[in-house]
């Protein structure tokens, strides 16, 4: 980390949009530091990955702090429409620490929750009590990192397999890991 001031900043956000565009959620699975690779501030590597997209619509906000130690991470997401199968899974999100992969509406990607993951802090669930009021699924999910959120530059080829297509099938061992080839292609079971 630098120990001195080298250069100064000019103001720059004349085209910046605040907020969330994509969210991919994952199982957190712990990892020792080192099978993470790095260069500066921006995530190289990361062992296979399945996450899974939540499509963002509304108030959708990531944000950290410095806090003693650490980064605290918290993640605040907006799910809208009520449906059983949705329930479901909200539900099941609210109860098991996750990674996430999110993208800000400037086209940054960052990992959020990669060492230590992410919990939810609650669920509410929210019929709205008129034609235009919010009807749907708010959640905050917290961490806390030794690091600030990485970058991430290219996520689909650093690691991060996207299972969302239901048209594939994904299978991943209770490891969490999926079954690779040495050419890095993965093994398609039929």
């Amino acid at each position: 980390m630098a120990t001195t001031i080298s250069k100064g900043r000019y103001d720059n956000c004349k085209n910046t949009i605040g907020g969330l565009s994509k969210l991919y959620l994952a199982q957190f699975t712990p990892y020792r530091r080192n099978a993470f690779g790095f260069n500066g501030n921006v995530l190289t590597s990361i062992p296979t990955t399945f996450v899974h997209l939540f499509e963002l619509t509304g108030n959708n906000t990531f944000s950290q702090s410095k806090n003693g130690d650490g980064y605290d991470q918290t993640l605040t997401v907006e799910f809208r429409k009520l449906d059983v199968q949705t329930t479901l899974q909200m539900m099941t999100l609210n109860y098991i620490e996750l990674r996430a992969l999110v993208q800000d509406r400037n086209g940054n990607w960052f990992i959020l929750g990669l060492e230590n993951g992410l919990e939810s802090e609650g669920l509410s669930i929210e019929t709205g009590d008129s034609k235009s009021a919010f009807n749907g699924y708010k959640m905050t999910f917290k961490g806390k990192e030794t690091l600030s959120a990485p970058y991430v530059l290219t996520p689909f080829v650093k690691g991060f397999i996207d299972v969302t297509d239901p048209t594939e099938e994904y299978y991943q061992f209770q490891d969490y890991q999926a079954f690779h080839f040495q050419d890095g292609e993965l093994f398609l079971f039929n």
